[in-house]
């Protein structure tokens, strides 16, 4: 029996209350991205005929891949930005940018000078900055971690910049926002400590298509990573190294036979294990480049970060879901990158 795919797009209001259904999408498209600042962006068309509010409206998308017994999904949820009208032979419609909720905390900017004191409890702290941003909905792991020294930050930073500052210092993922419009605050993992969530196998069931793409650029990547805390004369400042030394990884320092160091100083971390954590996640992303692929398969449930498998000729590798890129129509394919796991 053939598939019957399809898009959905629900209105919400500014507390993501389900209002109806935009049934007039005539076409669209958005990108997911682990790497960039607000994590995505978007665009649809939509008949004149909607009646939305573009200043506090929000859309949810979801995605049916119309397998009966299998439910569909919510991809996304965005704020829209930009409504242009068209008219095309007498008939009006508006073409409208989206954009991701963190696009509300980068909107507000501090006021003046904030003093984030030594000891101060820092993920409690990113909860009370969100909520002056008018977030509530925030789903937070909690953490007894404390600034290890003073950080001040001053009138005109970004809140966006301010959290995921102090984010980093407590070894937390930058700030995203899940496929419902969910706030949320977790801890860095390592990609060696997350399950993998989906594979793609070459084979008579295989979704994901035959051309496909491995990129390597080698010049200059470190095998190892120091990151440099602040110290006084009285007490020296938290160092965290990472190396690699996979004898499986070609860009081990076994495999090249030479340190190829990289390093960052004035970083902030509220302990021995955050400094750690942040080396190994700074190395890691410092070797992304060298392995990075590009696959286009058919659209499943995974998340930006998750952990996949990939099978295919000459090749087993695990890898992180770093972009993901839609089209909005019936038989569209995820155009995805991912960042080989070593």
């Amino acid at each position: 029996m053939p598939r019957s795919p399809r898009w959905r797009f629900t209105l919400l209001d500014a507390n993501l209350r389900e209002r109806n259904l935009l049934t007039s999408v005539r076409e669209g498209d958005m990108e997911l991205s682990a790497d960039s600042r607000l994590g995505g962006s978007g665009k649809i068309t939509i008949s004149d005929t909607e009646t939305v509010n573009w200043l506090s409206d929000r859309v949810r998308i979801f995605y049916d891949p119309g397998i009966p017994g299998v439910t569909g999904w919510a991809v996304a949820t965005f704020m829209f930005a930009s409504p242009t009208l068209k008219v095309d032979d007498g008939k009006q419609f508006f073409e409208v940018d989206l954009l991701p909720l963190t696009t509300i905390v980068d909107g507000y900017s501090l006021e003046r000078r904030l003093v984030a004191s030594k000891g101060a409890n820092i993920i409690r702290l990113v909860e009370q900055l969100l909520r002056e941003c008018s977030v509530t909905d925030i789903a937070v792991t909690p953490s007894a971690k404390t600034l290890t020294d003073t950080i001040t930050f001053k009138p005109g930073d970004s809140y966006l910049t301010v959290i995921n500052t102090l984010l980093d210092a407590a070894g937390y993922w930058g700030l995203w926002v899940d496929a419902l419009g969910q706030f949320r605050l977790e801890p860095y993992r390592l990609p060696g400590e997350r399950a993998v969530q989906f594979e793609f196998v070459r084979g008579k069931h295989s979704i994901h298509a035959a051309k496909w793409e491995r990129e390597h650029d080698i010049a200059s990547v470190p095998n190892k990573y120091i990151v440099v805390g602040h110290g006084t004369d009285e007490k020296p400042p938290l160092v965290g190294i990472a190396t690699d030394e996979n004898p499986n990884s070609p860009y081990s320092v076994q495999a090249r036979g030479r340190v190829i160091t990289k390093a960052d100083t004035g970083v902030e971390g509220a302990d021995q294990a955050v400094f750690n954590r942040l080396a190994a996640k700074r190395l890691i992303a410092a070797q992304s480049v060298v392995a990075k692929l590009t696959v286009s398969h058919a659209i499943v449930p995974i998340s930006l970060r998750e952990l996949v498998l990939f099978v295919d000729t000459g090749i087993s590798v695990r890898a992180t879901v770093q972009r993901m890129k839609f089209s909005f129509t019936d038989d569209s394919l995820c155009q995805a990158s991912w960042r080989e796991v070593r």
